[in-house]
């Protein structure tokens, strides 16, 4: 059975955070939507570019937009938007990344990887992709931050993730899957679901593989993202404790927090 039973009032859009669980997420999605109209969005600031250019009555209609997509997608879009999102452990987010890299021979950094034999910490003294680098500030920011380089996500970025986030109904983490989810259902008046694995990697770096320099570097590049991390989870908490209204029309967008 879809998620609407009639067209909805707001577009749903799902900010995928690489490696935070995002794709079993999103399959759980994609089941509840049915046959509304979705849109996918891996490359933020082309496929920004490539909607803002579309009609507006096309954009209405949209039930879902996902991807690996920056905070801001709201502006591009007629309608109010509800804002959902999963974070992870900066740590283990970065392991799972860099180890994607090795594993899959079709991601466009898997060459570099192999050939070169870099290791994590290897990967960012190079500054090799910014997935490595506060990305989960970076995204919750705006669009605008797109094209920040390696190394220059700043406290004031943090600042303003942490803001978006509180004015997002749907905010999750990856260690508290279950949780997350099950906030999320009654929120949104789903039936509970079961959250089928998807995407896991096999071929696992652990932090234990780690020399403690190259694990505290690894640490000290994603600190801000630690910050952001811990301000989600005290958010679900939050949200737990307190009975959770349907969601309506209202837009997260630009609105103030939730009253708790």
């Amino acid at each position: 059975m879809p998620l609407f039973h009639r067209q909805p009032s707001y577009t749903l859009v799902f900010l995928h955070l690489p490696k935070t669980g995002g794709i079993t997420l999103r399959e759980i999605l994609l089941r509840r939507i049915g046959h509304r109209p979705v849109l996918r969005m891996d490359e933020p600031d082309l496929h920004a570019q490539w909607l803002r250019a579309q009609p507006e009555a096309w954009r209405a209609r949209l039930a879902l937009v996902h991807g690996h997509i920056y905070y801001g997608v709201h502006e591009l879009l007629p309608r109010p938007c509800l804002y959902m999102t999963m974070l992870r452990d900066p740590l283990e987010r970065v392991l799972s990344y860099y180890s994607f890299i090795r594993e899959a021979a079709d991601h466009h950094l898997h060459a570099q990887v192999r050939e070169g034999n870099l290791n994590l910490a290897g990967c960012i003294r190079r500054g090799l992709t910014v997935e490595l680098d506060n990305f989960q500030v970076r995204a919750l920011t705006s669009l605008r931050n797109i094209h920040v380089p390696f190394g220059g996500v700043t406290r004031e970025m943090l600042t303003e993730a942490k803001a978006h986030l509180d004015g997002m109904s749907l905010v999750g983490v990856t260690e508290q899957f279950d949780a997350s989810l099950a906030h999320f259902c009654r929120a949104l008046r789903w039936p509970r679901v079961a959250a089928p694995v998807a995407n896991r990697t096999v071929a696992r770096v652990q932090a234990r593989d780690l020399d403690p320099a190259d694990l505290a570097l690894v640490r000290e590049q994603n600190r801000l993202d630690a910050e952001l991390h811990a301000h989600a989870t005290r958010l679900l908490h939050a949200r737990l404790d307190q009975a959770a209204p349907f969601l309506t029309a209202a837009s997260d967008a630009g609105s103030s927090p939730p009253s708790p």
